[in-house]
């Protein structure tokens, strides 16, 4: 995903594309939920992203 889309990856009801012929379908809470979740323990998510190959979330957790 580009450079805008990762700065908003973690925003409520954000999504990559919009509308009803959208490749995957949903209303983007799943990150959102993720991030409020880990800010809650004191973790973290990374998010490493390129274009056409894929994204990787890495969570960190306090021991």
């Amino acid at each position: 995903m580009n450079d805008e889309m990762q700065r908003h990856i973690f925003v409520a009801f954000n999504q990559g594309t919009m509308g009803h012929t959208k490749q995957f379908q949903g209303i983007g809470l799943g990150l959102s939920l993720v991030r409020v979740y880990l800010d809650e323990i004191k973790a973290t998510i990374d998010l490493d992203s390129e274009i056409g190959e894929g994204s990787r979330f890495k969570i960190w957790i306090p021991i």
